[in-house]
């Protein structure tokens, strides 16, 4: 699977290791542009207001790391053998979220091919001896 659809494309399944590993890239690459954006630049004034170019880099990149982490988060559902419109269920307060961390972040997804394509471990339980 190649960067771009790892990140930007919903279609597929993938597993916990790289949906975490993937979910902490995204963290890192905002907080090293945003860290890096305070210290080396200074607020300018437009009309009197004080803009941050960390604030308008993050306004640049913001919807593209939040787009990725959805078709990350859709990607795990399909693991589960579950419909992406299940990321919906983030909206309800509390529980919601607390769901799709478990759903997510916690259960393995469905063993074999499902729904969603082929099983992302590449282990095939079909022939087994024992």
């Amino acid at each position: 699977m190649t960067v771009l659809h790892m990140l930007f494309s919903a279609n597929g399944r993938i597993r916990r290791r790289d949906y975490w590993l993937w979910s902490l890239g995204l963290i890192v690459i905002v907080a090293v542009v945003l860290f890096t954006m305070a210290f080396l630049t200074r607020d300018t004034k437009v009309n009197g207001t004080a803009i941050s170019p960390a604030g308008m880099v993050l306004t640049v990149l913001l919807p593209f790391i939040y787009w990725a982490q959805i078709c990350l988060q859709i990607k795990r559902w399909h693991d589960r053998n579950k419909s992406g419109a299940m990321i919906f269920i983030n909206l309800i307060p509390v529980i919601g979220q607390w769901w799709a961390f478990a759903e997510t972040c916690v259960l393995d997804g469905t063993k074999g091919a499902n729904t969603y394509g082929p099983w992302p471990k590449g282990i095939d339980t079909t022939h087994r001896v024992f």
